[in-house]
This record gives structure tokens, C-alpha cells and sequence, in this order.
């Protein structure tokens, strides 16, 4: 069965000027967490429902590469570990 997250909807986020990353603001416990570009994009499409496996097709799209099981297999597997420090870091949460 494939878990579904979303990001929480109380967290500030500050664009990183000059490079491909952002900030997300954490108010509650006085965190800053700074996303590199493929985390950014992440952030950007956990604003609905995703799983890991659809984080990474929308990855891949974005980045126009067609790759085969075993790419998208691997991708979905870092995506998971990034899934699970954000759950960690109370930026985002189990949405079924």
C-alpha cells in the first residue's frame, strides 16, 4: 500500500536568491530547514497529495528524461528517505 503526504500548511518559505534552493520557516519549534533545487520541487508539489512514486514521475517529466523501472524505482527510493526526514522535521504529514 503507498503512503500520500502533504506538506503542513503553516510553514513560511524563502526563496534562496542566486541559487536553486529554499528556506522553509518552522515557527512553531524555531527551525529553518534549507532545500537544495530537487527538494525545492519536491516542496512545490507536496502542496497536494503526492507519494513518493508520483514525486518522482513529476521529476522526471520536469526534467523531460525517459527512464525505465529501475530509475524510477531508485529515484522513488531517495524521495522516500527525503519523505521521511520532512515527517521527521514536522514540515509535512502522512496524508493516507
Amino acid at each position: 500500500m503507498e503512503t500520500y503526504y502533504i506538506r503542513k500548511k503553516d510553514r513560511d518559505t524563502v526563496e534562496v536568491e542566486d541559487e536553486d534552493s529554499l528556506m522553509i520557516i518552522d515557527t512553531d519549534v524555531s527551525t529553518v530547514t534549507r532545500l537544495n533545487g530537487t527538494g525545492s520541487q519536491c516542496w512545490a508539489l507536496l502542496k497536494e497529495r503526492q507519494s513518493s512514486e508520483s514525486l518522482a514521475r513529476s521529476l522526471l517529466t520536469e526534467q523531460k528524461q525517459v527512464t525505465g523501472d529501475n530509475e524510477l524505482s531508485r529515484l522513488s527510493s531517495d524521495i522516500q528517505i527525503f519523505l521521511d526526514e520532512m515527517v521527521h522535521c514536522g514540515l509535512i504529514e502522512n496524508e493516507g
